[in-house]
């Protein structure tokens, strides 16, 4: 495998927060403040970055999901949990939670990067909106509404019609997904991520 690719933990646990403690009021993450809008563009470039490498070296992550991503010091995305992933066309050995599913029969069609890209549009809405999809939902519930192709209002959302288009597999890829973020606008500079907005580690 490539030396690009770390399958490790990417940061010592004292510098490493889990990015789904960083999104919403009451957090408990090493950020001070809820995540203005262009901080949060920035992470949904990431996550589709670092998902659109992992494809193109034959991984399939199978979880993708912000519990399974990380900030590091400076704030940037990380995606970890390589436990259950499918490389080269193996079987995986975990599937997505329900808020994360594409609605498939597992037997036949395990993974793929659709799978990946639908997770990936759930992952971008709950960055957005600081919550995950239907979050006052049960998961029996969820899956139907998925089935159905009903999906959460993205009316107003900041890349809402990129999420909507990763839900209706409308990507082909990851790497499509991170030029439409790219093309619909990524801020430059982020000049939020300033040290004295993270806690300090006591």
């Amino acid at each position: 495998m490539d030396d690009d690719i770390n399958l490790k933990y990417p940061y010592p646990p004292e510098i490493a927060e889990r990015l789904e403690n960083c999104l919403s009021f009451g957090n408990t993450g090493i950020v001070e403040i809820v995540p203005p809008g262009n901080q949060r563009m920035t992470w949904c470039y990431e996550a589709a970055e670092a998902a659109a490498l992992l494809h193109s070296h034959g991984i399939i992550h199978a979880d993708i999901k912000p519990a399974n991503m990380v900030l590091d010091d400076n704030l940037g995305l990380r995606i970890i949990d390589f436990s259950g992933c499918a490389i080269d066309n193996s079987k995986p050995l975990c599937f997505e939670s329900a808020r994360y599913f594409l609605p498939r029969d597992i037997n036949v069609h395990p993974c793929s990067v659709q799978t990946d890209l639908f997770a990936l549009g759930s992952s971008l809405f709950e960055i957005i909106t600081g919550s995950p999809p239907y979050s006052h939902l049960d998961e029996n519930d969820i899956e139907e509404k998925y089935r159905e192709g009903d999906f959460p209002s993205i009316k107003g959302l900041i890349y809402g019609s990129i999420i909507e288009a990763c839900w209706k597999q409308e990507f082909k890829s990851a790497e499509e997904v991170k030029r439409a973020i790219r093309d619909d606008h990524i801020p430059p500079t982020v000049p939020w991520q300033a040290p004295y907005f993270v806690r300090a580690r006591e």
